[in-house]
């Protein structure tokens, strides 16, 4: 695949994200949870942080591809 995600895929994606977001905080009202921590006992937390998990890991990839990779005048070079 080339070139950047169209907005209908990005949009798609975001629907499916939020969905699953929400039908993981549905679940959580149906069964009782006893937490190990204070705070994971909070209402949707294990969503959430799946959630946030995945984004800083998504910030984290992309600051090191920009750190690492090469700039975009070489890979032009190259054709």
């Amino acid at each position: 695949m080339t070139g950047p995600i169209s907005p209908r895929l990005q949009k798609t994606g975001l629907a499916v994200a939020g969905a699953v977001l929400i039908l993981a905080a549905l679940a959580e009202l149906a069964i009782h949870r006893h937490g190990y921590l204070s705070f994971d006992g909070i209402f949707a937390f294990h969503a959430w942080f799946g959630l946030i998990a995945g984004g800083v890991a998504v910030v984290g990839a992309r600051a090191i591809a920009l750190a690492l990779g090469r700039p975009e005048a070489t890979e032009a070079d190259d054709d």
